[in-house]
């Protein structure tokens, strides 16, 4: 057989085969990538029956949602479910609506959300709501999209509409349940009003309030934008702006603040010579307080290594106490152990004193509260007689506690150790000494404004005694035979009102 003539065969044996049309190949080979592309988005969407959200790319926001002001996460993470009412931090968040930067992602990631949205959309619930923190209340008609009833099944807290950042929400809609998102964010700035202040100069600034009339719903710092020097003490002009959590700066304001330093030395109360029996055990911080004008903890500390309570004698004990601005105050007593427990005056008294205290003063009383407290107890509680021994007003007092009756030296004395017991300062006036008139005793106390005369005993011409200034002691005294005659060279003066 020729060349030719078998050449010839095979062309027509070619030319006799059918081959499959183009437009029939094209149409299997899109149809069996379209299947594999629905198989591998429905795998990427539902993960064990619940929807699921991974890592956002710009695909995604072309594709699904419609705003330019929200960064979507990139990277290889594992998808994650998220549940109903899942709160995610900044570092997992589908979207953070906080950011005005929107980077491209991965193609994979960009058309699972757009099919999420499509699936949204074909069920009228949107893919997200969202909300600005703490001043928006959540509505049932943000979850439908065609105004149809919707039924919010999530229990929405004040924690979440406070709190920035995205939510799992469950919504009922046409007897089906669709998993959407809650946005919250928080793009307010916080808003206050500047106030001029007093600080301690040895305070962190961090911690110094400039303001009142917060509002914010979440946390805010201070932020110092000058450099004043909290060393000197006087007015310092300070600007600082708030900033909240979710990094939103309020504007800049001005306070004018005042620096002061602590000079004070902390108040030992309650330490007194004590009476102790041989061998006992020995509670040295009991009755024993120690106040500050500023802090509020303050330790106190007790210095009892001299005492010895297995044998006879008179012991040092000391108080001490130091505050922050390293002030210090410290007192020392005498502890004495004896064979009995027999009371000491000062014993007696204390246990009169704050017997009395007990019923008088109530807690958050001021100085001059208790002052009067104690001017009308004394004034109504002791009677008076025409004679009683001078000289130790602790032993007067004790008789006054004790019999209820005394002269003008016993309602002083009485007074006196209530006053003392209190912390009030107080000073001692005895009435000019002439022949042929009485004697008379009473106070000056000074409550934080001032000396004041203060005197509990009842005169028959009446009268008030209470906190009186010089010249209206002195214009009584006038009218009733010079009953408060005083040398007043001798004492602080009175304010003139």
């Amino acid at each position: 057989m020729k060349q030719t003539d078998v050449n010839m065969m095979y062309g027509r044996q070619a030319a006799g085969r059918k081959n499959p049309p183009t437009l029939i190949k094209k149409i299997i080979t899109l149809i069996i990538i379209v299947g594999f592309s629905a198989l591998i988005m429905m795998n990427l969407l539902y993960i064990n029956g619940q929807s699921v959200l991974s890592d956002r790319d710009m695909f995604g926001a072309v594709a699904a949602l419609d705003f330019s002001s929200y960064k979507f996460s990139m990277g290889g993470r594992e998808d994650y479910a998220i549940s109903e009412g899942e709160f995610l931090s900044n570092s997992d968040l589908p979207i953070d609506a906080n950011s005005n930067n929107v980077p491209f992602g991965n193609f994979r990631v960009g058309v699972k959300i757009g099919f999420y949205r499509l699936l949204s959309d074909l069920a009228s619930v949107p893919l997200y709501v969202k909300y600005e923190a703490g001043t928006q209340k959540v509505r049932i008609s943000d979850f439908s999209t065609d105004g149809k009833p919707a039924v919010l099944l999530t229990k929405i807290t004040n924690e979440m509409m406070t709190t920035a950042g995205t939510y799992g929400v469950l919504v009922e809609k046409d007897d089906k349940v669709y998993d959407t998102l809650m946005l919250v964010v928080d793009t307010t700035p916080p808003t206050a009003k500047a106030v001029d202040c007093e600080v301690w100069g040895d305070d962190n600034p961090a911690d110094m309030v400039f303001y009142k009339n917060l509002v914010d719903c979440s946390p805010v710092k201070t932020v110092v934008e000058n450099t004043p020097d909290f060393s000197i003490e006087g007015e310092q002009i300070v600007h600082f702006h708030l900033e909240d959590s979710s990094g939103n700066k309020s504007k800049s304001m001005v306070s004018k603040v005042k620096i002061k330093f602590d000079t004070t030395a902390p108040k030992i109360k309650g330490a007194k010579d004590r009476r102790v029996v041989l061998g006992d055990n020995i509670s040295y911080k009991k009755g024993v307080t120690v106040t500050d004008n500023r802090d509020k903890d303050i330790a106190l500390k007790v210095d009892s290594s001299e005492v010895v309570p297995d044998k006879l004698g008179t012991y040092n004990v000391t108080y001490s106490a130091v505050d922050k601005a390293g002030n210090e105050a410290s007192v020392t007593v005498k502890f004495t152990v004896a064979k009995t427990a027999a009371l000491t005056q000062d014993e007696q008294l204390e246990n009169y004193v704050t017997t009395v205290i007990a019923k008088i003063i109530k807690t958050g009383m001021t100085q001059k509260e208790q002052a009067r407290a104690i001017y009308t107890w004394t004034r109504s509680n002791i009677g008076y007689v025409n004679h009683a021994d001078h000289g130790d007003y602790k032993k007067a007092a004790v008789l006054g506690f004790k019999n209820r009756v005394g002269d003008c030296y016993t309602y002083f004395s009485v007074a006196k150790s209530l006053l003392e017991h209190q912390g009030i300062d107080n000073i001692d006036i005895v009435k000019i000494k002439k022949a042929g008139r009485s004697n008379h005793f009473w106070s000056l106390i000074n409550v934080g404004t001032g000396w004041y005369h203060f005197d509990a005993t009842p005169r028959v011409g009446g009268g008030n005694f209470f906190m009186l200034t010089d010249k209206q002691l002195l214009d009584y005294s006038k009218k009733h035979k010079d009953s408060h005659d005083f040398d007043a060279s001798l004492y602080p003066a009175t304010p003139k009102s």
